[in-house]
């Protein structure tokens, strides 16, 4: 037990105790001897010291949530953890009461308790992913495996059964009242009118798409805060904590609005390449493509959010409000490209430095294969998984998975060897059936340059060796009427040279 000394308070008004509790907690007194660190947010109160983190709700009572009475926080300090610990269970570690006795306050003390906290586990400050961002540190690797925990948390997340249309248009009549009452009028107000405008069309025209998602499963009790400030790295794996307890009308969403806030965040540090790739890895593993139809809506609304939050900041909303108008601008038409070539050419390298200045979601036959086989991306798979039946069930897969983004009105890149002709004839006969232009790039390097390409491979989803190329570079191509690209040299040639062959801009290189 930890006590503090000093006269208990005879209760008095409500922010005289929470002060109180307040000292008490940033003492070292309440941490063994140790000063804590502490961190206050619009709805809590953080002391860290130590491996340990005692979070204190404040007693505010506002629209969405209320923490008044003693009752209602210990509740939700139990709804916290009980909502966390679906994915986070080795962070949060329990309910701590406050007490006060003869001595003054304690934790977990006998006297009568006059508050909770809800006790965590203490996570390195760098390994927060919103500041590995900002520091350069966020990998792709780091990125596929949140989009990999994302994709697990969504599919164990309860079903909510609910029309889906409606709580989106809610929503953005919601979000326009709060922004525009904070602005004067001029250019921000204007973006602001301008999205409202576009966000009210867009969820009329897929009305009928956002109910049949609610009435099939997509609507689900979900994280409801997920922007990278919420996602940790613990043991090495990223984590999301701070999930939504207060309310369950804010949490009960769309799995892709609730997915649209971490991309949106990576979004708005320019990180677009990062964001591209994460998308992708989510659909791979969740296969809801006919869900980016009404993306662009989602994340003009977290945008939206990013903008009110500035405000209530008192910072700049211009940047989150233009970044809001410009998700639902009219993107161009979709079109299906697909990037060949033999293992170590540099596909998936190439097709992921594109998906960002094409607006593409990647369909990669590595990833899908080790779906199909039920095995992690990155699990190496026998040779039972790549016999000519089980390249045709890839190369299905891929077509099928490319056919909805299409249907969706999304642009697709196919990323394969495509050593086969008539696989190429597949994509190029998907298309044709969906009416959008095709472009095929093969890339083309010299065998010495493939070998030194797989050899320098660690921890990919391609299990491609140098018996592997050998095998290829002895197999006929057949007839090739796809855009041949050098794709020998430095990588940024290489991309530089496929973009060119699509008529892309260069990619931004991002560090």
């Amino acid at each position: 037990m930890t006590t503090m000394a000093g006269p208990a308070t005879d209760g008095g008004d409500d922010l005289t105790e929470e002060a109180a509790i307040v000292r008490f907690l940033g003492s070292p007194a309440a941490h063994g001897g140790e000063t804590p660190q502490h961190v206050e947010t619009h709805l809590s109160h953080l002391f860290l010291a130590g491996d340990r983190v005692l979070k204190l709700k404040k007693r505010i009572a506002w629209a969405v949530v209320d923490y008044s009475s003693l009752d209602k926080r210990e509740g939700f300090c139990r709804r916290e953890l009980e909502v966390n610990r679906r994915f986070a269970p080795d962070l949060y570690v329990g309910v701590v009461p406050v007490t006060r006795g003869p001595d003054g306050l304690a934790l977990g003390g006998e006297g009568d308790v006059v508050e909770w906290l809800v006790e965590m586990r203490r996570f390195a400050a760098d390994e927060q992913l919103d500041v590995m961002a900002d520091r350069g540190t966020l990998t792709p690797e780091i990125i596929d495996a949140t989009a990999d925990g994302i994709a697990a948390m969504h599919r164990t997340a309860p079903v909510v059964h609910v029309a889906g249309a409606d709580p989106v248009a809610a929503r953005s009549d919601q979000l326009h009242r709060d922004v525009a009452a904070g602005l004067k009028p001029g250019p921000v107000l204007d973006d602001v009118e301008a999205w409202y405008a576009a966000a009210r069309s867009v969820a009329a025209e897929h009305r009928g798409l956002l109910d049949r998602r609610g009435r099939h499963g997509f609507t689900r009790r979900c994280h409801g805060d997920l922007h990278l400030s919420n996602i940790c790295l613990w043991d090495g794996r990223p984590t999301p904590f701070d999930a939504i307890e207060f309310s369950e009308d804010i949490a009960t969403i769309d799995v892709l609005y609730d997915l649209a806030f971490v991309l949106v965040d990576l979004d708005s540090r320019q990180r677009e390449a990062l964001s591209w790739r994460l998308l992708s890895r989510y659909l791979e593993a969740t296969r809801d493509y006919c869900g980016l139809a009404v993306m662009p809506l989602f994340l003009s609304q977290r945008a939206m959010v990013r903008a009110l939050t500035r405000l209530a900041k008192g910072q700049d909303a211009a940047p989150s409000a233009a970044m809001a108008r410009h998700y639902l601008e009219r993107p161009a038409a979709a079109r299906l490209i697909a990037v060949g070539g033999l293992s170590g050419s540099g596909k998936s390298t190439v097709a992921r430095a594109l998906a960002p200045v094409a607006g593409a979601v990647v369909v990669r036959s590595d990833t899908v294969r080790k779906r199909l086989a039920g095995v992690a991306p990155e699990e190496r798979l026998g040779a039972g998984s790549y016999t000519a039946e089980a390249n045709r069930a890839v190369y299905r897969r891929m077509m099928v998975e490319a056919g909805r983004a299409l249907r969706a009105g999304a642009t697709v890149i196919l990323d394969a060897t495509f050593a086969d002709a008539a696989m190429r004839g597949l994509a190029r006969g998907l298309a044709e059936e969906r009416g959008v232009p095709f472009a095929g790039l093969w890339l083309s390097a010299p065998a010495r340059t493939l070998h030194r390409r797989v050899e320098a491979r660690t921890g990919d989803a391609s299990d491609a060796d140098v018996a592997v190329v050998d095998a290829q570079l002895s197999r006929p191509l057949g007839p090739l009427d796809w855009d041949e690209v050098d794709a020998d040299g430095g990588i940024e040639d290489v991309v530089a040279r496929a973009g060119a062959a699509l008529g892309l801009p260069a990619p931004c290189q991002q560090s």
